[in-house]
């Protein structure tokens, strides 16, 4: 659902990846934009499965890792190729995975206060 406020911080760290695949089109290696398409990805894929709070909280941590990794292949491969230019590239990944972060927290509440309400009937 569109309307929550995590399918947004989704969105946003879906745009945010987008703009580092963005980015990396000046740089020297550009082979490198296939492999962040797989977080981006999950994270379509999570907005979209809003009926399983669950599977939204394991795809989000997969994304997460996925991010991580996606980052540290990144750093390896432009570590020989450092200017100032490139400096700009690391902000972008740190912002998606905050924004997953934060959207993971807020299904977690949603199912904790889906949790409280069944206990109660």
């Amino acid at each position: 659902m569109i309307q929550r406020i995590q399918s947004l911080q989704w969105l946003g760290a879906i745009i945010a990846m987008t703009l580092q695949i963005w980015i990396n089109q000046w740089m020297v290696s550009k082979d490198i934009h296939w492999l962040l398409l797989l977080p981006i990805g999950m994270l379509v894929f999570t907005i979209f499965d809003y009926n399983n709070r669950k599977r939204q909280i394991t795809w989000s941590k997969i994304s997460l890792v996925t991010m991580l990794l996606c980052t540290i292949v990144i750093e390896v491969m432009i570590r020989g190729y450092w200017n100032d230019k490139t400096r700009v590239y690391y902000s972008v990944p740190i912002a998606a995975f905050a924004l997953t972060y934060l959207a993971m927290r807020n299904v977690q509440r949603d199912e904790a206060k889906v949790r409280s309400v069944d206990r109660i009937r």
